[in-house]
C-alpha cells in the first residue's frame, strides 16, 4: 500500500507544482458545467479523502470547515491540505480496501485537470 500511495503522492504534488504556476483567475476560470474549474477538481480530490478518512480528523482537520472555506482556498492552502490528509494515511494504518476508491478518485480528477492545463499551456 505504501509504494501505491507515494506514487500517488508524487504524482499528485507534481501536478500541485503545475498548478502553482496558473494564475488566480486561471485557477479558478469555470470551463462549465461538467469540467467547472482546476481549483474546483482539486478540491473534490481532497474532498473525497477527507470525507472517507473521517476517523483521522485530528489530523486533517475540520472537514465542513474546509469545505465551507473551499472557494475561499488558494493553491498553498489546498496543498497544504493534502499535505495534512498525506500525514493521515502514513500515520495510520488505512486498509488499501479503505483507501483505493478514493486514489481512483485522484486519477480520475487529475486527468481532468490535466486536460484543462493545456489550455493554459501549463503543460508542455
Amino acid at each position: 500500500m505504501n509504494n501505491l500511495y507515494d506514487e500517488v503522492r508524487n504524482s499528485r504534488n507534481e501536478l500541485l507544482e503545475q498548478a502553482k504556476q496558473l494564475s488566480t483567475s486561471e485557477l479558478n476560470y469555470n470551463f462549465g458545467s461538467k469540467f467547472k474549474s482546476i481549483k474546483y477538481n482539486l478540491l473534490q480530490i481532497a474532498y473525497a479523502y477527507h470525507e472517507g478518512l473521517d476517523q483521522y480528523k485530528d489530523q486533517i482537520g475540520d472537514y465542513d470547515l474546509f469545505k465551507e472555506n473551499g472557494p475561499k482556498l488558494n493553491i498553498i492552502d489546498i496543498e497544504n491540505y493534502f499535505d495534512n490528509i498525506d500525514y493521515a494515511i502514513e500515520q495510520n494504518p488505512v486498509p488499501p480496501e479503505t483507501v483505493m476508491p478514493y486514489i481512483f478518485n485522484d486519477y480520475e480528477y487529475r486527468g481532468k485537470i490535466k486536460f484543462l492545463m493545456i489550455f493554459f499551456e501549463v503543460l508542455k
